[in-house]
């Protein structure tokens, strides 16, 4: 029964490995979609290749080890049951051998979702102080970015950006809406937003969200999520749509 205790334990250590590791993810990216970016244009390719590189070899070392040790628990009949069974048995544990590689996917899915859960719950008590006038003034200046009525569009000032860790993450903007009732949108970048009390009318899927990013832009809402255990709180998924994408969608 050691081979079956080995093999379960590397499975662990691999997952928690990936769960641990948030660059993980991005061997996708640097080995497969982006793989000629990387080499040909970025001007970086060795520093990539050696900062994902050997996350590539120790995963593909791990899955290695994992499916030969699948074949000697076959080989070894460590359950004793018939050849069929036995036939059964290392069909699953070889394909559970692969399990990390899909792993990757769900860990990087999950601790997103962590980590916006915590963004969320920071964000929660800076609306609420956010509401008194005074508290405004004294931690938002006004920005120049374009916003449907009621809503206004402010920057952090600079000190508070630089020394309040509640902006880590997001970009430096947030847009607010007073009447008729209060609400906010944070952009994560762009494309990514945090909502807070608003309206389903102002975030159905594709629909425009009534506020415009930098030269006017717009984003064409995708999806919309509440936030799991933070009340109020959502998070949207958007497209940005630059002034000549809506121009060429007027003309079709």
């Amino acid at each position: 029964m050691s081979l079956l205790f080995t093999y379960t334990l590397l499975m662990l250590l691999a997952m928690l490995w990936i769960m641990k590791d948030a660059e993980t993810i991005y061997i996708f990216d640097v080995f497969g979609k982006n793989f000629c970016y990387v080499w040909f244009e970025s001007g970086q390719r060795w520093t990539h290749i050696f900062t994902y590189g050997w996350r590539m070899v120790v995963l593909c070392l791990l899955v290695l080890l994992i499916c030969l040790l699948s074949y000697r628990i076959y080989l070894e009949d460590l359950f004793e049951i018939g050849p069929a069974a036995r036939l059964t048995v290392f069909v699953v544990l070889l394909a559970a051998s692969f399990a990390p590689f899909p792993w990757i996917y769900l860990a990087h899915r999950l601790r997103w979702q962590r980590q916006f859960r915590a963004t969320a719950q920071r964000l929660d008590d800076f609306v609420n102080a956010a509401i008194d006038e005074s508290e405004r003034a004294r931690s938002l200046e006004r920005a120049e970015y374009r916003t449907d009525e009621p809503w206004t569009a402010w920057h952090p000032k600079q000190d508070e950006w630089k020394s309040n860790r509640l902006w880590d993450g997001l970009v430096p903007v947030v847009y607010l809406r007073d009447a008729p009732y209060r609400s906010a949108i944070f952009p994560i970048d762009w494309e990514t937003f945090f909502a807070w009390n608003i309206a389903a009318d102002c975030v159905r899927v594709n629909s425009d969200l009534p506020v415009h990013g930098a030269f006017d832009s717009s984003f064409r809402v995708e999806s919309v999520q509440a936030i799991r255990g933070i009340p109020n709180w959502w998070l949207v998924r958007t497209e940005m749509r630059s002034i000549l994408d809506t121009v060429i969608e007027g003309c079709g």
